[in-house]
């Protein structure tokens, strides 16, 4: 660790990255009235082409962008979207100390679009120290990018601050909120009975109001978006081997793993690997 012109505690000096995610920066940023940050200001020159996750300890800041500003107080978990203009600083009564984590890769594109992020600014009031705690323990320990464990942290951030379907306009539709559900336990083993007893809906209720609207049941939904992301991580980790991607998506193994992603994609997941072209994605979208 050591302490940069800003302040702040950076956690290490160096990049840590693979062919599908970096770690640029990550640390603790500390009370200071003269930190300002500023990404892709000038329209001529947007080279500021990172995500940025950053957690509010204690006291308050500003995020400005051409629409609006935003506070963030303690307790926030805010994000900011690659490639967009925005500056942020501390109040000057009570500056913020933050920690923050500095990533980009084709992994993070990915999850921006398995997750539905296109906002420039996202803010979310939660707990995530613990989150951060465990990433920022897995990069001092570390002298090698660790796939499986740290890329499975920055799915976690990423799940947090994924756009949710369940608008004010939504907010009763039951449907819409079982959708969200199933997006929030990608990776798990999910079924009926547990999903029934997380929202405290009969199966039957469940299963008759998600298909009435999306035009399919939750399994099988949540099932076509489990394979999006595993064609994804097929792509994306060309050494981690099927069986490896099969029970990180919680599939029962991988022999049913390949069936469920050949009747999805026409091609199993090694044909799919040798040759992603063949493979093309039917992406499931849902029934409006």
């Amino acid at each position: 660790m050591f302490i940069n012109s800003f302040g702040e505690e950076i956690i290490t000096e160096k990049i840590y990255a693979n062919t599908i995610l970096e770690i640029n920066l990550a640390g603790i940023t500390n009370p200071n009235l003269s930190y300002r940050m500023a990404h892709n200001t000038n329209p001529s020159k947007m080279h500021y082409q990172y995500y940025v996750f950053e957690h509010v300890l204690e006291g308050k800041g500003y995020i400005e962008t051409p629409k609006r500003t935003y506070t963030v107080c303690a307790g926030d978990l805010y994000f900011l979207n690659k490639g967009q203009y925005h500056i942020y600083y501390p109040d000057h009564r009570t500056p913020f100390k933050k920690e923050f984590i500095v990533i980009r890769g084709p992994l993070t594109d990915s999850l921006v679009s398995l997750f539905k992020i296109d906002s420039s600014v996202i803010v979310r009031h939660m707990d995530v120290s613990p989150l951060f705690h465990r990433i920022f323990e897995n990069l001092k320990h570390q002298e090698t990018l660790p796939n499986d464990e740290l890329e499975s942290l920055i799915f976690q951030l990423f799940q947090l601050i994924r756009t949710p379907d369940s608008g004010m306009e939504f907010k009763n539709d039951l449907a819409v909120l079982i959708m969200d559900y199933l997006y929030d336990h990608i990776q798990e083993n999910l079924n009926m009975p547990r999903l029934s007893s997380d929202l405290n809906i009969s199966e039957s209720a469940a299963h008759h109001a998600f298909t009435k609207r999306y035009g399919t049941s939750p399994m099988k939904f949540f099932m076509s978006i489990n394979l999006d992301y595993a064609q994804q991580l097929l792509l994306l980790q060309s050494q981690e081997p099927v069986s490896a991607i099969a029970r990180r998506l919680s599939f029962e193994d991988e022999n049913y793993f390949s069936k469920c992603f050949k009747r999805k994609f026409g091609v199993t997941p090694s044909q799919f690997r040798k040759a992603p072209e063949v493979g093309q994605s039917r992406e499931f979208r849902p029934r409006k």
